[in-house]
């Protein structure tokens, strides 16, 4: 019988050295866990099931060249690898301990704006950063979205096929242990957009409207897609989807306007399209609620629309006092959004129904995160404030400095806020044991006994200033007189 089973046995044998050789060839880089790119992860949600509780205290600060709001564009997201947190300036990207804040490396990068980096893991072990870089200090102000024809049959453009454009722009990955560059690919365009990490391809936009997914190992071009108008905010995404907000184009007989534009990960073969009924509203950060299949967007008509992820159709939609100004976060069964007045709003992710909202009545330029059971704003005058999920009361609100905040992320310990300034900074908050809560209700809403008694206590206080005005000022007027009073003395007294 030992005959018939050797075959047999030497088959496992070459099975088992088979597999052990394959699996590191197929090997391919993932994203790092943890808040390692913009708004937590490519889906985008903004949100952290645990972290520091307010109230909260500066734990350190440090300088970065992020500049003023007057000189700069994009998202200069903190990311987070391993023990060291990595933001990307204006000319330069730095990394720091994210225990104290001393400085790790800092190397530049070719002048361009401000962007949200992504890390990832290599087959090898080792953790890169990927940003793009480039575009010059005429990139660095506001963008204009270049004239482009949208089309859902948009062409892939496969790898090796067509010159490459001469261009100043590049998506380049860092060693995120010593800053080493480790590669680096040319785009054609300007990229605003940060980098979106899936577990096998780095994903960024530009102003050309084009999509390029690359490989995070060595930075091959996988696929590149033009999608029109032009791409400037940050790309979500899930292991089958892209998900891409498309600005209009400034020509609007170009062709074409705003649009949401879902791409195949795989190959960038567009999906569908949605399109606002304003052509011209803007569609900000979609954030996709995977186990769903819905995808939440603002748009620039102050509504917020939930979308569904398989075909585009939409599944409800909500109004907000004022044009949204951020991306959409997701937490549990609630929807948030802030406006451009500072207004959060918190909608039911079912229904649409809204749940709650309080006017902060401050410019928010940072895109909200929530860190347990509270959302986390960051204003333009460098106030932070801590909303209870729950109720949409504000329990903590604090100064950490006079830049306004840009973008957020969160560890278990800690909250990062990167902020404009001359020249800008990364500052770190932690919980403060000592420090004070407090319960706020929104201003707009209505609370009669509560209004009540403040104007019962405003009038007492009327009247008893009034009263002791009064008796102060009685006796330095001296008594009265009246026009009849001279006459009435006459005939009481002729000889007088």
């Amino acid at each position: 019988m030992a005959g018939p089973q050797l075959p047999s046995l030497i088959f496992r044998v070459v099975l088992v050295v088979a597999v052990v050789c394959i699996v590191p060839a197929v090997a391919w880089a993932k994203a790092a866990e943890g808040w390692s790119q913009h708004q937590g992860g490519p889906a985008r949600t903004g949100a952290l099931t645990s972290g520091p509780a307010p109230a909260f205290r500066i734990a350190w600060q440090v300088a970065v060249d992020i500049g003023p709001l007057s000189e700069g564009f994009g998202l200069p997201t903190p990311v987070v690898a391993g023990d060291a947190v990595i933001v990307v300036g204006r000319e330069e990207v730095v990394a720091v301990a994210v225990a104290d804040g001393s400085e790790r490396w800092r190397v530049p990068r070719a002048s361009g704006p401000t962007v949200p980096p992504a890390v990832a893991v290599l087959p090898d072990g080792t953790s890169v950063v990927i940003a793009s870089e480039g575009g010059g200090s005429g990139a660095l102000a506001s963008p204009t979205a270049p004239s482009a024809t949208p089309s859902p049959s948009a062409p892939v453009s496969p790898v090796g096929e067509g010159p490459e454009a001469a261009t100043a722009t590049s998506v380049v990955a860092l060693d995120a242990a010593t800053g080493e560059r480790v590669w680096s690919t040319p785009l054609g365009d300007v990229s605003r957009t940060g980098v979106t990490l899936t577990d096998d391809l780095a994903i960024v936009g530009a102003d050309d409207g084009s999509v390029t997914a690359l490989d995070p190992a060595t930075g091959a071009k996988r696929w590149s897609v033009a999608v029109g108008g032009a791409v400037q905010l940050p790309i979500a995404a899930t292991p089958d989807l892209v998900v891409v907000p498309v600005r209009p184009p400034d020509d609007p007989a170009s062709g074409g306007g705003a649009a949401l534009v879902a791409m195949a990960t795989g190959d960038g073969a567009v999906r569908w399209r949605y399109l606002p009924e304003l052509p011209q509203a803007e569609v900000l950060s979609p954030a996709i609620d995977v186990a769903a299949g819905v995808i939440y967007v603002a748009l620039g008509d102050r509504t917020v629309v939930a979308i569904a992820a398989s075909d585009g159709a939409e599944r409800w939609s909500a109004r907000t006092n004022q044009l949204g100004g951020l991306s959409s976060v997701i937490a549990g069964d609630l929807v948030l959004n802030v406006d451009q007045r500072g207004q959060v709003y918190a909608f039911d992710a079912l229904s649409g129904t809204r749940r709650w909202d309080h006017a902060l009545n401050a410019q928010i330029l940072a895109p909200p995160v929530v860190v347990g059971d509270v959302l986390i704003v960051a204003g333009d005058q460098g106030g932070v404030d801590a909303l209870e999920l729950a109720s949409g009361d504000v329990v903590f609100h604090t100064a950490v400095a006079d830049g306004s905040g840009l973008a957020m992320s969160a560890t278990d310990e800690l909250l990062f806020i990167s902020q404009a300034g001359s020249p800008g900074g990364l500052v770190a908050l932690e919980h403060d044991p000592q420090g004070s809560l407090v319960r706020l209700r929104s201003p707009t809403i209505l609370q009669p006994l509560t209004m009540a008694g403040s104007w019962l206590v405003a009038a007492i206080a009327i009247a008893a200033a009034s009263l002791a005005f009064g008796r102060w000022a009685w006796p330095r007027l001296g008594e009265p007189s009246f026009p009849g009073d001279d006459m009435a003395n006459a005939v009481e007294d002729p000889d007088a």
